[in-house]
């Protein structure tokens, strides 16, 4: 077994709090036993796993030690394709009236309404995509 390249270690004075980025766990190493495991982790490329140990079973189960055959990048770049194809991100400027109005800026500003044909387009656009995306309205 290897530490995740996801495993960000914070060590306190009498407890380290460990953190998984890529499957957002936590757990803390609170006494000298535990906190013993972490430091040999930073310092072996490899750890004996041992299923009898219950903190290596709690560091695999939350995705802090992998198999030594595991591709992590290939993980993140699932995890990645899951969340672009399960959200939809639309970001409608309704208005051009900015209040700022800085001297530098380049847009024109004239005051005008959606047009009703616009406004249907857009409705039918971000309907295609949430069900194109299978996302719960």
């Amino acid at each position: 077994m290897k530490k995740s390249i996801f495993l960000n270690i914070f060590r306190g004075e009498n407890e380290y709090l460990l953190h998984s980025t890529l499957h957002g766990t936590m757990i803390k190493a609170k006494c000298s036993v535990t906190r013993d495991v972490v430091d040999l982790l930073d310092s072996l490329d490899e750890l004996e796993y041992s299923k009898d140990n219950d903190f290596h079973v709690a560091l695999k189960k939350l995705n802090m030690l992998v198999d030594s055959s595991v591709d992590e990048y290939e993980l993140l770049g699932a995890k990645f394709a899951e969340i672009q194809n399960s959200s939809l991100s639309v970001t409608l400027i309704v208005t051009h009236q900015c209040n700022f109005r800085c001297v530098y800026c380049y847009e024109k500003f004239s005051d005008s309404a959606m047009t009703k044909d616009s406004y249907s387009a857009v409705i039918d656009a971000i309907t295609r995509e949430v069900g194109a995306k299978n996302i719960s309205m």
